[in-house]
């Protein structure tokens, strides 16, 4: 697992080598989107050819990159629902006050932050 940080021009930069032409067909769908078109810019997302981040795009130009080894951050994969409920649960525990949701409820993680962040934990889950 990894988190790359760059500006938008720098990682352009990684792609333009390799994928010069698809980067001008961007560039040119971005212009007409805005000049309000923007049928142009969805349409040409639907056509570009697929993209390996990290095989096509990171590994051919390593020595450009550096890789830094972060401290330990609280770091959690929320990618499924239980992992996101398994965070709440921890959460709980530790603050007291974060409403964990039952396996198969819906939950809106914008509301829960914005829960944590008023530190009201009273509302339901949806």
């Amino acid at each position: 697992m990894f988190i790359i940080a760059g500006s938008a021009d720098a990682l352009l930069q990684l792609y333009t080598p390799s994928h010069a032409s698809s980067v001008a067909v961007m560039r040119a769908a971005i212009r007409a989107m805005e000049m309000s078109d923007t049928a142009a810019l969805a349409s040409t997302y639907r056509e570009l050819p697929a993209v390996d981040f990290s095989r096509d795009l990171l590994e051919p130009q390593a020595s450009r990159l550096q890789v830094l080894r972060a401290p330990a951050c609280g770091w959690s994969d929320l990618g499924t629902p239980k992992r996101v409920i398994e965070t709440l649960t921890q959460l709980q525990a530790e603050l007291g006050r974060v409403p964990v949701p039952s396996p198969g409820a819906a939950l809106s993680l914008a509301e829960q932050y914005g829960r944590l962040s008023r530190g009201n934990s009273s509302s339901t889950l949806i």
